[in-house]
C-alpha cells in the first residue's frame, strides 16, 4: 500500500470522520474514507494518508538599508530614518 502525506487533515466522504484511505470504491469511483468505510466499500488500489506538520518559515531578521542621493552623501541607515528624513523630520 503506497502512503501519501498530506498537509491538512482530509475527511471521510461517506460520514465525515478522519480519512485514512484514499482508495477506489466498489462502485469504480475513488474517495476519502475513515476505516470504518474503507472496510465497507474499498477495494485495491489504495493509498494511506499520514498527515504532517509543515515547518514553519524562518522569521526574516532585518537588515539595517543605507540610502544614498545624488551626491553619495548617506541619507539613513534604516528605514526609520529614511521615514523620517522623507517627512522632513531630520
Amino acid at each position: 500500500m503506497k502512503t501519501v502525506k498530506v498537509s491538512k487533515e482530509k475527511k471521510c466522504q461517506l460520514c465525515s470522520k478522519k480519512a485514512e484511505y484514499d482508495s477506489k470504491t466498489k462502485m469504480g469511483c475513488w474517495a476519502y474514507l475513515c476505516q470504518r468505510c474503507y472496510d465497507g466499500i474499498g477495494i485495491s488500489p489504495t493509498t494511506k494518508i499520514v498527515v504532517v506538520e509543515l515547518p514553519r518559515e524562518t522569521p526574516v531578521k532585518h537588515v539595517p538599508v543605507q540610502y544614498m542621493n545624488m551626491d553619495d552623501e548617506l541619507i539613513a541607515t534604516h528605514e526609520w530614518q529614511l521615514q523620517q528624513y522623507l517627512e522632513g523630520e531630520e
